[in-house]
């Protein structure tokens, strides 16, 4: 690409940066009519933006509802916690679930491409090569959040109420607790939430809906390692 078309594209990026700072930041970036025209980019643009090069390798992009989301820096204790649910997803549900960090999700027809801390997604024979997993693929979507709570109980949660994800955790570590998120429904573009809202503390276990023969202590998302993580369901 000509260095032209790319300051025209930076142009373009700029406008939409300048647009969510003048809605107040994420949480009305989406719910709101734009106060300045925006130009929004499809997947097709946005994929090919990442095969020309035009990002930085530092960069962490999301795309979110046509518009090019920064991603914010990570504390040390989300990356910890990420890695720690990492750690108890891939030994615990080895050859059941496919976990997905921070890697793309693609929502046709939705001109947005997520990335969810973590995403349990169906087996795939060829391990998602030929495309990005889609929200048919996903059984559990999960967020760890710290300074993004709103963006994630927002715009996020809207987003994949609408992409029809069967069930979403955000992971706050503020209080300790975990909200779950269940049965998604859009009665229109804009309305779209979930109908199950249940909040998790210290002293409860988690049970994805599609595993429901697991379970995961909450203790165990906030405190040391241990020997276990995810453990049969009593019955």
């Amino acid at each position: 690409m000509q260095q032209k078309g790319v300051e025209k594209v930076r142009q373009i990026v700029t406008i939409a940066v300048k647009q969510s700072e003048l809605n107040g930041g994420y949480e009305l970036l989406f719910a709101a009519p734009p106060r300045l025209p925006v130009r929004r980019f499809s997947l097709e643009e946005y994929h090919q933006l990442i095969e020309m090069g035009f990002f930085r390798d530092d960069e962490r992009i999301e795309l979110i509802e046509g518009i090019l989301v920064p991603m914010p820096p990570m504390s040390s204790r989300q990356a910890a916690c990420i890695r720690k649910l990492q750690n108890r997803f891939t030994v615990d549900l080895q050859g059941r679930v496919s976990v997905s960090i921070q890697l793309p999700l693609a929502i046709p027809g939705r001109t947005s491409e997520p990335e969810p801390d973590i995403a349990l997604l169906k087996l795939d024979p060829g391990n998602y090569s030929e495309r990005h997993p889609r929200p048919s693929d996903v059984l559990l979507a999960l967020e760890v959040s710290y300074s993004t709570l709103a963006y994630d109980d927002g715009d996020k949660r809207r987003l994949y109420a609408r992409a029809g994800i069967q069930e979403y955790w955000i992971v706050n570590l503020n209080d300790e607790s975990v909200i779950v998120y269940r049965k998604p429904y859009a009665p229109n573009r804009r309305d779209a939430d979930f109908e199950s809202k249940q909040t998790f503390r210290v002293g409860d276990r988690l049970t994805p809906l599609a595993l429901p023969d697991y379970s995961l202590a909450v203790s165990e998302i906030f405190s040391l390692p241990s020997h276990s993580g995810f453990s049969p369901t009593d019955f």
